[in-house]
C-alpha cells in the first residue's frame, strides 16, 4: 500500500535565472548623421526625460577611450558596468563620447540617433543592450582610428601559443560555431568572441580585447551543453522563459523543452545573450587579453566577392 501512494520526485532547477526581458528585443532604426542642432534638441530632451531619482550613469574604459553611458534603465546599467573596464573615479573626467539610453519617453517610438562630431548617442524607448554595446564599440572605434591609429575590427579570436586567429565573416557564415569548435582545442585560448582593436607594432600586428566580460549568444547550448551551466550563472537577457517567446523554429525538431517542464531554454531564441567572465569557460590560463595576429579566415559567401579581391 505504501509503495502504490509513491509519486515520482519533481525535477527543476535550483537556479534563479538573472534575466532580463528587453522591448523591443533588437535593434531599433537609427539616422546616423544628424548635426549639432539636431544633436542639441535630442540631448536637451533626453536630459528632461532623466529624474534624478531614476538615474544612472557611468564612465568605462574601452581600449583608452571613455565613453559615458547616462540611462534610466537600471538593466542597460547593469550590463554596462558588468561589460567595460571602468574609468578613473574622477568627478571631473571629461569622456570622448557619450551615449543617451531614455526609456518611456511619451510619444517617441523605439529610434536612435548619432552625432559623429561630437560623438553623441541617443537612444528613445528601448532596453536592448546590445545596441548600446554596439554603438558604444563603434564610437571607440571611429575615436582609435584617428587618433590611435587603432583599428577596431568585428572577429573572434582564439591565441594558439602567442599566435592569434582572426575569424572574420557575415552573419549565417557560423562563425560562432567555428569559434567555440575551435576552443575545444586544448591548446586555444579565448581572447574574445565578436570584436578586438588592432594595433601595429614594428612589423607586427597586436590585438586586444576591449570587453571586461563577453556577450554570448546563449543559442550555442544547443550543440554545446556544458555552456549552459555557465550563463546560470551570469546575467541574461531575452533568454526564453514561455512558448510566446519561442523563435528558434530552426532548432525546434522534437519537444520543446519547455513544453517538457524546463523553466527556461538558451536555444530557444537567436536574440539571448548573457555577459560571461571567459575566466568561467575553462580557468584564468585558457583566457588572454591579447595576442600576435598571425592569421586570418575570411568567411565568405563568395570567394570572388569585391571586398575579398580588394583586399
Amino acid at each position: 500500500e505504501a509503495m502504490a501512494k509513491l509519486k515520482e520526485s519533481p525535477k527543476y532547477k535550483r537556479v534563479a535565472l538573472q534575466n532580463v526581458m528587453t522591448h523591443p528585443r533588437a535593434n531599433v532604426e537609427a539616422k546616423y548623421d544628424v548635426s549639432v542642432e539636431e544633436r542639441d534638441a535630442l540631448v536637451q530632451e533626453a536630459e528632461a526625460s532623466l529624474p534624478y531619482d531614476r538615474y544612472f550613469e557611468w564612465n568605462a574604459n574601452i581600449n583608452g577611450i571613455i565613453i559615458q553611458l547616462r540611462t534610466n534603465v537600471p538593466h542597460l546599467y547593469d550590463f554596462w558596468v558588468e561589460n567595460w573596464y571602468p574609468a578613473q573615479l574622477e568627478s571631473d573626467l571629461e569622456p570622448h563620447g557619450i551615449i543617451y539610453a531614455v526609456d518611456g519617453v511619451p510619444g517617441r517610438t523605439p529610434f536612435g540617433y548619432y552625432n559623429p562630431d561630437m560623438r553623441t548617442a541617443i537612444l528613445f524607448n528601448t532596453s536592448y543592450y546590445g545596441q548600446v554595446r554596439s554603438w558604444a564599440l563603434g564610437m571607440v572605434a571611429q575615436a582609435s582610428e584617428r587618433l590611435l591609429d587603432v583599428h577596431g575590427i568585428r572577429a573572434a579570436c582564439v591565441d594558439y601559443n602567442g599566435k592569434g586567429l582572426a575569424l572574420i565573416g557575415p552573419k549565417g557564415l557560423k562563425r560562432g560555431s567555428t569559434f567555440f569548435r575551435l576552443l575545444e582545442d586544448d591548446k586555444a585560448r579565448f581572447l574574445t568572441n565578436d570584436w578586438v582593436f588592432v594595433r601595429y607594432r614594428g612589423n607586427e600586428a597586436v590585438a586586444d580585447a576591449p570587453e571586461r566580460k563577453f556577450y554570448l549568444k546563449t543559442d550555442i547550448t544547443e550543440k554545446f551543453p556544458r555552456y549552459g551551466r555557465i550563463f546560470d550563472r551570469s546575467k541574461c537577457e531575452n533568454v526564453v522563459t514561455n512558448r510566446a517567446d519561442w523563435t528558434n523554429m530552426k532548432a525546434l525538431e522534437d519537444e520543446c523543452p519547455l513544453d517538457l517542464g524546463e523553466p527556461y531554454c538558451y536555444w530557444g531564441s537567436d536574440v539571448s545573450r548573457a555577459l560571461v567572465d571567459p575566466s568561467w569557460i575553462g580557468g584564468p590560463e585558457r583566457y588572454v587579453k591579447r595576442s600576435r595576429l598571425k592569421a586570418v579566415a575570411m568567411l565568405c559567401y563568395e570567394p570572388n566577392s569585391p571586398a575579398i579581391q580588394k583586399l
